[in-house]
């Protein structure tokens, strides 16, 4: 994405403007002439980054660089001048992400993809970037955290075209509440986990299961499921992404002959659909450990619900088009396979075991007891036929399919902790 046109040098003016009351503020500060709290009145030194960023994307030749040099600089002297807390540098991590991926952009390989190359500008340019002012951190390890967050953000964000003002502002909000969260990875497990799923969203994208945005988002899940819940989350995800894969390559001839087969490469809002409750459940869990309600932790069942629930929803489709005789789960009318809100007996036994699947591997790798595996099986059952329901109902009239999958696995989630807490 890139801007045109001109006359906004008042932005950079502006950008360049306040970055001189920040700074001056900041000095007085030091002299003891100023409380913290009024500097907190300009505190939003990298979100005042944002139009130096814009107007840097908009200037063309030698003053793209000088402004550029300057946004830098000007993070730089922030990170070193200002009290070294780990919220101040998460936020100029989250500054230096934008300011690095945007700087390498502009040397781009020419007719190269838009996304693609910006978003790998994004990931090389913003690491470096980021991993530039974590280390100047006593806490090198929360900000390390903050600024993979913030890298992840940017990228995903810019590959969707977003624009760079509202980049910027996801970004560092992201990279606040990373920075806050206690969570207390190593430098080396926060990097380790970074390495592996931008290796593992890279693999998606070029193995044309992804889209860049697509492969962004689930590298991001990804990588907050192992900083939070650990290996034992990921399994979890890695067993519904093998079981989605698996069930969608079953008989796939026989499904393209009956119009069903083809599946374009998953994208960001596949992600969100399917992932978005297990990513929330990760969060809150890295939050509020500890929480416990019939032998099991609601947000560890909630999670693993959601990921039944996807799991037996793409199953039962998957598979079970090509078996039975589907009706219509409100009326019992026959329709034809592949007709949203169509059930079979066949299709719903399919259902039920991957349920099963997603909720025993929880089980044999510790999240949850006896209790929980029941509640989580039943729990991404129920929520498998909400979907069902849904689509006869709402979807195409009110729903979008990515909104129904997102409500099914909300609606497992909820009857998982229901469930735990009745049992």
């Amino acid at each position: 994405m890139r801007y045109s046109g001109s006359g906004n040098h008042a932005s950079a003016s502006f950008a360049v403007a306040a970055a001189v009351v920040y700074l001056a503020a900041a000095a007085v500060y030091l002299q003891g002439h100023l409380s913290w709290e009024a500097v907190d009145v300009v505190h939003a030194a990298p979100l005042l980054l944002f139009s130096s960023v814009n107007a840097a994307e908009r200037l063309q030749g030698p003053a793209v660089k000088r402004l550029s040099a300057g946004s830098a600089a000007f993070v730089g002297a922030a990170a070193l001048i200002l009290p070294s807390t780990a919220s101040n540098l998460s936020l100029a991590a989250a500054a230096a992400v934008v300011l690095g991926g945007e700087g390498l952009g502009w040397f781009r390989r020419p007719g190269a993809d838009d996304t693609a190359s910006y978003t790998v500008s994004y990931v090389v340019g913003g690491s470096v970037a980021a991993a530039a002012v974590a280390a100047a951190s006593p806490d090198f390890g929360a900000v390390a955290l903050a600024a993979v967050t913030a890298v992840y953000v940017a990228a995903t964000l810019r590959s969707l075209d977003v624009h760079v003002f509202w980049l910027v502002a996801a970004a560092a909000a992201a990279a606040a509440v990373a920075s806050t969260a206690p969570v207390t990875p190593s430098p080396v497990e926060v990097g380790g986990a970074a390495a592996f799923t931008l290796a593992l969203a890279a693999a998606t994208y070029y193995a044309d299961v992804m889209t860049v945005d697509g492969s962004l988002a689930g590298g991001f899940l990804s990588f907050v499921l192992l900083v939070t819940g650990g290996v034992e989350w990921f399994l979890v995800l890695a067993a519904f992404v093998a079981l989605g894969t698996i069930c969608t390559r079953y008989r796939s001839k026989e499904k393209t002959e009956l119009g069903y087969g083809h599946h374009a490469p998953r994208g960001f809002g596949n992600v969100a659909a399917n992932g978005g409750v297990a990513f929330a459940a990760a969060v809150a869990y890295a939050f509020i450990v500890g929480w416990d309600v019939g032998g099991a932790m609601p947000l560890t069942a909630a999670f693993a619900a959601s990921l039944a629930t996807a799991s037996a929803d793409t199953a039962s489709s998957e598979v079970g088009v090509v078996h039975g005789e589907p009706r219509l789960i409100t009326s019992l009318e026959p329709v034809e396979p592949g007709v949203d809100g169509g059930v079979s007996p066949q299709g719903e036994v399919i259902a039920f075991a991957a349920a099963s699947v997603i909720a025993g591997l929880g089980f044999i790798v510790g999240l949850y007891g006896a209790v929980g595996l029941g509640a989580v099986t039943v729990a991404g059952f129920l929520g498998c036929n909400v979907d069902s329901l849904l689509g006869a109902t709402l979807e195409e009239r009110l729903l979008s399919n990515e909104s129904v999958n997102l409500l099914s696995c909300v609606s497992g989630a909820i009857a998982a902790v229901l469930l735990l807490s009745v049992i």
